[in-house]
């Protein structure tokens, strides 16, 4: 059974569905020689807990942790500049989120169905303009969120069901 992978730096992308619903795997090392992740690399990776990610990488593609259940906190490199479509969506006992000031979009259910999901943090000097649809759809742990400046459209829909929530902080320049 695969617990562990460590890919070498001679490697520089990894291909769609890669480690798609291997249910054992608990550790990934992703090194900077990355720069592109295709899609559902490591979907339904139920027991996936540490995740060094590349620091090299632009973007988390379509479902790239979608039903990474047990993963609970993972840090995103600051040369990130989008969370595509169901992202991080499913991943039931992630905590916390620290969104680089680099990203300037999360789409649609990014974070979808997040339910321990407590706290979002959005770096200084934030480029996030947009917050897609759904995308923090049934976060019931989200109590509290401080939305940057910069963000110019929040999806429909995006903090729905967010049933603890009880305060939404905009920056005061913001022109929403």
């Amino acid at each position: 059974k695969l617990e562990k992978v460590t890919i070498p730096d001679s490697v520089t992308s990894i291909g769609a569905a890669a480690f798609c619903e291997c249910s054992s795997l608990k550790e990934v090392f992703i090194p900077d020689s990355i720069h592109y992740i295709g899609i559902s690399p490591f979907h339904s990776c139920s027991n996936l807990v540490k995740v060094r990610l590349s620091k090299s990488l632009t973007s988390i593609e379509l479902r790239t942790f979608k039903y990474c259940y047990n993963l609970k906190e993972i840090s995103l490199p600051s040369s990130l500049n989008s969370i595509e479509a169901e992202g991080f969506s499913d991943c039931g006992n992630l905590e916390k989120i620290t969104i680089p000031s680099s990203v300037k979009t999360i789409n649609d259910y990014a974070f979808s169905c997040c339910c321990k999901l407590n706290e979002i943090l959005f770096e200084n000097h934030s480029k996030l303009s947009l917050i897609g649809y759904l995308a923090f759809y049934n976060c019931y742990a989200i109590k509290n969120i401080k939305i940057p400046s910069s963000v110019t459209e929040i999806g429909s829909h995006a903090f729905c069901y967010c049933c603890q929530m009880v305060k939404v902080t905009f920056d005061c320049s913001s022109s929403l």
